[in-house]
């Protein structure tokens, strides 16, 4: 659920909401815990928030995050840094 709210903010805080998927993923996170995340594309669409930010740091960020991610085995965040990436529509949307 907070996954899920983070997702539904990051058009609108865009910083905020990637400093708390961070925090809530950490670096041990249960790898099943993080497929329901992206099951639900909020990790997808709060990294794109960051991605698309006005903010050179924030940008950065965003792409340190998707490629630690990445490292960890969810491949699935490669596309999130493509240019031509398409943010999921939010459920009921």
């Amino acid at each position: 659920q907070i996954a899920g709210m983070l997702g539904h903010f990051a058009g609108a805080f865009p910083a905020e909401t990637l400093r708390c998927a961070r925090l809530l993923v950490g670096a041990g996170m249960n790898p099943m815990k993080i497929h329901a995340l992206m099951y639900r594309q909020d990790l997808h669409r709060i990294i794109r928030a960051g991605l698309t930010s006005n903010n050179e740091a924030l940008r950065k960020d965003a792409t340190a995050f998707a490629n630690e991610l990445v490292a960890r085995g969810f491949n699935q965040f490669r596309g999130v840094l493509e240019p031509d990436y398409e943010v999921p529509p939010e459920d009921g949307e």
